[in-house]
């Protein structure tokens, strides 16, 4: 599930919820941040970060291009 319109233009922010069951808590979910920025119908791409969970130096710069990007 998720709280991200792709068909929408725009720019959006939200998260992808990834089911996690542990024995303290069954229903539990994680969630996962994603960013959706659409101007109709073109090329896609995807950018991704945070490949080791110690190294925040992706996460980062990343999240600075979303913030810059206008979809005009």
């Amino acid at each position: 599930m998720t709280t991200v319109d792709y068909e929408q233009d725009g720019k959006q922010t939200g998260y992808i919820r990834l089911p996690h069951s542990v024995h303290r808590s069954a229903y539990g979910w994680l969630p996962i941040p994603v960013a959706c920025i659409r101007r109709g119908k073109g090329p896609t791409v995807l950018l991704m970060a945070g490949t080791h969970g110690d190294e925040y130096e992706g996460q980062v710069a990343l999240s600075k291009l979303i913030r810059q990007l206008d979809p005009e």
